[in-house]
């Protein structure tokens, strides 16, 4: 699109906001920012577009302002259904995501990976293996999981690669979106606050292969029931990713290794010995990741260098400590049952498992069937105790306390030597915590302060 003399209006003047506005001005547009918040709550954001001719309407989003709009770009977490953008919509006049904005003006091919969990983990990981591939400055890896794309546009850089999360909330208003190589790992519940069904979100989340041709590459965990049925659908060269069953064309675990398939080609191994992460599910996030890099046409060796120097990510399942022979893991990020699930199964060891915060609108019926075996005891804590105690005391022991330290410390006492204690609290951490961040930092300052 030419810019030059369009009248845009930005939603959201959160980081992806402000970095579309910048290029939008900057490409000629006639620009309005528009956010609920107050001035005194975006000063930040203010202070990096002061002076650029951007004007801005908080406090609310005016009518006034969208009526004449030739764009507008939302940011993720806007509501989908604002009236604003249902107006803007029915009179033919494009909304796109900042993701959308900027994904068509990058010449580079684009690396896409989404999910509901573990999507941060294989964009690093598959990031670093571009860069190993292609060197530090060739490669812009951003998007959901920080640095918006818009960025690589202001910088005026020219990358061989773009390597980007993507959230359903991003999918939501995308239209020319074209990976080259498009991954998806699982899709469970999550954000069922915003959407009208599981299917709905589900949907959302199928509309990164929406546009790939023939000559793409798609990248499915086909573990996930709901991401198997979608293999269905998909019009390009299926690249299938499991723990257990040997696909035509990609990577699963054949016992002790690691094993990548190629039509024509002898076995590729990868030891699970030498990956450093821990949990079952970190191995589909490592296959998903280097088959994302070889059908980018990475070296499988320099794929395997990439993995085996790979420490993961903060509070991802990440080991704590081992103390008295039990080890303590911090998975602060696990914000909904599906990581929950797959932290508890992944482990392979007896779990004492902490659990709480404030609920997202799922319940936790499902996950206590399925956890039952793996997990000694729930320790519930923080604003939604009572519903993890009643949905899931049938099934798995559940011992009810106010805070997280509490709930660390009745866990230290009981676990044994050989088994686990982990936080992955299904839930988000707003009632006792500033972030998930903060949660599992707080956590981890316990665990070392236990003696032994």
């Amino acid at each position: 699109m030419n810019y030059k003399g369009k009248k845009a209006v930005v939603i959201g003047l959160a980081d992806s906001g402000v970095a579309a506005a910048r290029w939008l001005v900057r490409r000629g547009a006639k620009v309005t920012v528009t956010d609920r918040k107050s001035a005194a709550d975006l000063e930040r954001q203010l202070a990096v577009i002061s002076g650029s001719g951007i004007e801005t309407a908080l406090g609310g989003h005016p009518d006034s302002i969208f009526a004449a709009a030739d764009l507008v770009v939302v940011s993720p977490g806007v509501p989908k259904n604002l009236p604003q953008i249902l107006a803007t919509q029915a009179r033919g006049a494009p909304v796109w995501s900042e993701m959308e904005m900027a994904a068509r003006e990058v010449k580079a091919p684009v690396l896409a990976i989404t999910g509901t969990n573990g999507k941060t983990t294989v964009t690093t990981l598959l990031g670093e293996i571009m860069k190993a591939h292609l060197g530090d400055k060739e490669v812009f890896v951003g998007g959901n999981i920080g640095t918006p794309l818009t960025e690589l546009l202001l910088e005026g850089r020219s990358v061989k690669a773009v390597v980007v999360e993507v959230s359903s909330f991003q999918l939501e208003f995308v239209d020319a979106f074209h990976p080259r190589v498009a991954v998806i790992l699982n899709i469970t519940d999550d954000h069922l606050d915003r959407y009208s069904s599981f299917e709905e979100y589900a949907d959302t989340k199928w509309r990164i292969f929406a546009r790939q041709t023939g000559d793409d590459a798609a990248v499915l965990v086909v573990d996930d029931p709901v991401v198997s049925r979608m293999a269905t659908r998909i019009k390009t060269a299926l690249h299938a990713v499991s723990l257990g069953k040997r696909p035509v064309r990609g990577m699963w675990r054949n016992g002790d290794n690691l094993e990548c398939v190629l039509p024509g080609r002898a076995p590729l191994l990868l030891p699970v010995s030498e990956v450093p992460l821990h949990g079952l599910h970190n191995l589909q996030n490592v296959m998903a990741a280097v088959t994302a890099a070889l059908a980018a046409g990475v070296p499988f060796e320099t794929a395997r260098k990439a993995v085996v120097s790979f420490q993961g990510l903060p509070h991802r399942v990440e080991l704590v400590r081992e103390r008295n022979g039990v080890r303590y893991y911090d998975d602060s990020k696990g914000t909904n049952t599906g990581a929950v699930e797959a932290a508890v199964i992944g482990l392979d060891q007896p779990v004492h498992l902490l659990m709480g915060g404030q609920a997202k609108g799922c319940a936790f019926v499902e996950l206590a069937e399925k956890i039952k075996t793996a997990a000694r005891r729930v320790y519930a804590f923080g604003e939604c105790r009572e519903q993890l105690r009643d949905e899931m005391g049938p099934k798995v022991p559940v011992t009810v306390v106010e805070t997280m330290r509490e709930a660390l410390a009745l866990a230290a006492a009981a676990a044994q030597p050989g088994e686990a204690v982990l936080l992955s609290p299904a839930c988000a951490s707003f009632d006792q915590f500033q972030n998930y961040k903060d949660r599992g930092d707080q956590f981890k300052k316990m665990v070392m302060e236990l003696p032994g």
